[in-house]
């Protein structure tokens, strides 16, 4: 379970991040895009200067915000496990 929570954090963190970058790369400041995503600029700027081991911190639904303030469509898909196991 800890490994899939994992994964949609890292899902998460790499898209919201690469948001963030091309916001940038098109002319809005930092400032505009915390706003956008609805936190603090020094939690923006801190969430862009993390590493891994900084991103254990955060929570998913924090992470679901910002994706929906800075416009993300995020789509989950639940699958069964066969009955091997895989």
């Amino acid at each position: 379970m800890k490994d899939q929570t994992e994964g949609i954090k890292k899902k998460l963190v790499e898209a919201i991040r690469s948001e963030v970058d091309a916001l940038e790369e098109s002319g809005l400041t930092r400032t505009k895009i915390a706003e956008k995503a609805d936190v603090r600029l020094s939690f923006m700027s801190n969430f862009m200067r993390a590493n891994e081991d900084g991103m254990n911190g955060l929570a998913i639904p924090k992470l679901i915000q910002m994706a929906s303030g800075l416009d993300l469509k995020i789509e989950l898909k639940v699958l069964k496990k066969d009955s091997s196991g895989s």
